[in-house]
């Protein structure tokens, strides 16, 4: 387990995960958020995206954390395994207003420098219409993309938890 995918919607802590992962698993932890913005919130080109995950999967080991449908086969085909966050919408909306109000102002981790946190109509649409509009798309990336993949679904922080808690002590 050393090539580690993690996706799910906003605000399902993604993010955090890929952190307590890196650190129990001594792997580089890869934020796509990170590479795929540029300051003052200006997106890559999608040729750029592509490029970026193509470098990245090409290393030895990682956790690359971001939902980014554009890119998910090429992570998807790579990893050894795909965590899918798949926490109920009110549980994310709650978590991203909190991360708002405790990263106001600043780029928070994960997040490319010049992108201060922020919390719009359109990102609390998109993490409301998660469920609907997102979530058979990620399931059915991971069903065509994820061959010989070991394929992990969390529904809820116990389930993450436990996740965590059921790791190898060890590396190796």
């Amino acid at each position: 387990m050393n090539r580690i995918v993690i996706v799910g919607s906003g605000g399902s802590g993604k993010s955090t995960l890929a952190e307590r992962l890196g650190r129990a698993l001594d792997l580089d932890v890869v934020y796509l958020d990170s590479l795929f913005w540029k300051p003052g919130w200006v997106r890559v080109s999608a040729a750029e995206q592509e490029a970026i995950v193509g470098e990245v999967v090409s290393r030895a080991g990682w956790i690359i954390e971001g939902n980014h449908l554009r890119t998910q086969a090429i992570r998807f085909a790579a990893a050894d395994m795909i965590v899918f966050l798949d926490f109920p919408r009110g549980m994310c909306l709650w978590r991203m207003m909190k991360r708002f109000l405790q990263n106001q102002g600043r780029s928070r981790v994960g997040m490319a420098a010049g992108c201060p946190e922020r919390l719009n109509w359109t990102l609390l649409r998109w993490v409301w219409r998660y469920p609907k509009d997102n979530r058979a798309q990620v399931l059915e990336n991971i069903t065509r993309f994820s061959e010989g993949s070991q394929v992990v679904t969390l529904r809820s922080p116990q389930e993450v938890r436990q996740f965590l808690g059921d790791l190898p002590r060890e590396r190796g």
